[in-house]
């Protein structure tokens, strides 16, 4: 789960609650402490490629921590993640309606994915490139390591006679 505020992190924790001034145990040490520790938790919970799904106390995940515990010692948590997957999809043109029926898929974040070489031939065109909806080029048979959906569609040369344009 992603905390839009340290006050999310803070019920969500059951940390006692040290943001309010009026509270008659505010310390300001206390505070930046906690503002810290919140701030350090949301720079682990963002990872490419990856969903956070929970904290654990071990680095198996196999426990869930559902609060912090009141301790004088230190405590250690590991941030438990699922792998992304990704849809890879190619489409006859760049309004990515209609789909070819190629190597498409849906594949984990990492993936090392080969872009086809042949799309079907149109009268007087010559097949070039794949265009992405990332508006890069890629090249066909070349690897790509898959890290978000991507649309890809053939750009083609027009050919006239003998010449292609």
């Amino acid at each position: 789960m992603m905390y839009n505020s340290e006050e999310e992190f803070l019920k969500a924790y059951n940390v006692k609650d040290y943001a309010h001034a009026d509270n008659a145990s505010y310390q300001r040490e206390d505070r930046d402490m906690i503002y810290h520790l919140y701030a350090d938790i949301k720079n682990v919970m963002q990872r490419d490629g990856y969903t956070f799904v929970k904290w654990s106390t071990n680095d198996s995940c196999d426990d869930e921590v559902t609060s912090i515990p009141t301790t004088t010692g230190d405590l250690t948590f590991y941030a438990c993640y699922s792998l992304n997957d990704y849809d890879v999809n190619y489409y006859t043109d760049e309004t990515f309606t209609e789909v070819y029926d190629l190597n498409e898929g849906v594949y984990p974040y990492g993936y090392s994915h080969i872009v086809p070489n042949y799309v079907s031939e149109v009268l007087n065109q010559v097949f070039i490139y794949w265009m992405g909806n990332d508006s890069r080029v890629y090249l066909p048979g070349s690897t790509i390591v898959v890290e978000k959906d991507l649309k890809l569609y053939p750009v083609f040369y027009t050919c006239y006679m003998l010449t292609c344009s």
